[in-house]
C-alpha cells in the first residue's frame, strides 16, 4: 500500500474514533465550559491623573498573573457618557455613590483605595473563585 493511502486511512480512522468518543465528563456530568473573565473595574475621577495611572498599573500587574481570567476595565467618573452610566450602575448595585478610587470585582466593591500587591492578589483570587463557582452553578442549574 502506498504511503499516501496509509496516511489517508489512518486519518479516516482517527476521525471515526473522535466522532464515536463520548463527551468528556466528570462523574457522569459534562465538563463545564469556562466562565467568562471576571470584570475588575477601577473607578477613577478622570483619565490620566496620578491615582488613575497608579491604580491601572497595579491592577494590571496582578491581573496578568491570572492569564485572561480577569478583565480590567477603568470607569472614569468624569469621562464619556458610557463611563458615567456605568459608574451610576455600579453605585446603584452597591447602594451608594462610590468614592474614588474604588476597585470592584465581579460588580462587588472590594477596595476604596489602591491596595498593596499582596492584598490585591489575595482579593482577586478569592473573588475570582466565587465568580467562577457562581458561573458553574448557573450552568449546572436547569433553565
Amino acid at each position: 500500500m502506498p504511503p499516501e493511502e496509509m496516511v489517508r486511512k489512518a486519518l479516516q480512522l482517527c476521525r471515526e474514533v473522535i466522532e464515536a468518543a463520548p463527551t468528556p465528563s466528570i462523574e457522569g456530568n459534562p465538563v463545564a465550559e469556562p466562565s467568562p473573565p471576571m470584570p475588575v473595574e477601577i473607578i477613577c475621577e478622570r483619565a490620566h491623573c496620578v491615582i488613575y495611572e497608579y491604580a491601572i498599573v497595579t491592577v494590571n500587574f496582578v491581573a496578568d498573573e491570572f492569564k485572561g481570567r480577569v478583565k480590567v476595565k477603568p470607569v472614569v467618573r468624569r469621562g464619556s457618557k458610557k463611563n458615567v452610566e456605568r459608574y451610576l450602575d455600579l453605585c446603584r448595585m452597591n447602594g451608594q455613590h462610590r468614592s474614588v478610587p474604588a476597585i470592584l470585582m465581579g460588580g462587588k466593591l472590594v477596595f476604596t483605595y489602591v491596595p498593596g500587591i499582596e492584598d490585591l492578589r489575595r482579593a482577586m483570587a478569592e473573588n475570582l473563585a466565587d465568580w467562577e463557582e457562581q458561573f458553574q452553578s448557573e450552568q449546572a442549574s436547569p433553565q
